[in-house]
């Protein structure tokens, strides 16, 4: 079993809170392309996201403040509360060495402002999840409840409005890199499932 991060807007972040969203769509490396037209399943082995029993764990634009500590003889103890942009928050306590201290040190650099996604480090993340299956298809190969899955609700729309919701929220991610709905890229399906946190917080 192996962890990987994994990026998610403050929408998607909150589409998997509340159990709507179980499965991403993420593009295949171009060099890849030919491996998945030539080998189809065997291709599943190199998704850089993971394989079944693999773990993401989600970085989303966060914040981080101190909310104060004391220090003696070069030993403290500090309290921080990393917000986050989706909604929520968690603290986080710290003891030992203040050179040591990787809270204090991120914070420095942070002052916190909203953070990019990007820059979430691991002990940040709040949300860890497995993955259950991988494939490969074409991104207009999905389908409506597929869309659903993706956190696109339609409502009480007509049929097909979910898988519409999920084309202009691929658009608005992927079209200015040459990957958008009309270009029918391949993307990885992965389906994942919410599991408590282990490990580093």
């Amino acid at each position: 079993m192996k962890e990987r991060p994994i990026l998610f807007s403050a929408p998607m972040v909150r589409a998997i809170l509340d159990g709507r969203k179980t499965m991403t769509r993420r593009i295949v490396h171009k060099d890849l392309v030919r491996d998945v037209i030539g080998d189809g399943e065997n291709i599943l082995h190199r998704c850089h996201h993971g394989k079944p029993g693999d773990r993401l764990w989600v970085r989303e634009t966060f914040s981080i403040d101190a909310l104060g500590g004391v220090m003696q003889n070069g030993t403290g103890e500090w309290e921080y509360e990393i917000k986050y942009r989706a909604g929520g928050s968690k603290k986080i306590k710290y003891t030992g060495p203040s050179l040591d201290d990787p809270y204090i040190k991120y914070y420095d650099n942070q002052r916190g402002d909203w953070r990019p996604s990007i820059f979430m480090p691991r002990w940040a993340s709040r949300i860890l999840l497995e993955v259950t299956a991988v494939r490969v298809e074409r991104v207009q190969d999905i389908s409506d409840t597929d869309a659903e899955r993706e956190g696109c609700d339609g409502g009480d729309m007509k049929p097909g409005y979910s898988r519409n919701q999920f084309r202009d929220l691929w658009d608005s991610i992927n079209a200015k890199r040459g990957a958008g709905w009309g270009a029918n890229p391949w993307v990885w399906v992965i389906e994942f499932k919410r599991i408590a946190p282990t490990g580093p917080a």
